[in-house]
């Protein structure tokens, strides 16, 4: 990760929120080296789930912005899945994903919040029991 990608980030991030972006906007501000450090960590053939402050680094993959202003509608030719406001769901749907895609590894950001909910500790046991190429990582401070 590098300071040009943090500032790739930021632009992106002021150019999202101008536009207006579904289903809101979330400031990703104080997160550039944690998005940065996920997206760039993996390979651009690996699968991204973000949430809504971290859909703005698909940026770093090319991404147009108006590709993420929808958060629903994902960028499949990026490999940067719909936006699930529910991250210990968006964290099952990459389980999903990684027994689907055995050969690729699979990114999927959460917050600390996300401990909190049965869903979060069923998809790390799925994830153990079939041995998934599952990246979790989790942010640990609010903003």
């Amino acid at each position: 990760m590098t300071h040009k990608e943090i500032q790739t980030i930021e632009k992106a991030e002021a150019a999202l929120a101008a536009a207006e972006p579904l289903p809101f906007p979330l400031s990703s501000k104080g997160l550039e080296p944690f998005i940065a450090g996920g997206f760039t960590g993996v390979e651009k053939t690996d699968w991204v789930f973000p949430g809504l402050r971290e859909r703005v680094g698909a940026v770093l993959r090319n991404c147009p912005i108006d590709r993420l202003v929808d958060g629903h509608a994902g960028a499949r030719p990026y490999r940067v899945a719909p936006v699930s406001t529910s991250p210990s769901t968006r964290l099952l749907q990459a389980c999903g994903v990684a027994m689907v895609h055995r050969d690729d590894a699979v990114l999927c950001f959460i917050g600390h919040g996300a401990a909190a909910t049965g869903s979060f500790y069923e998809a790390l046991n799925l994830a153990a029991l079939h041995r998934l190429n599952l990246i979790v990582l989790a942010r640990t401070q609010d903003l």
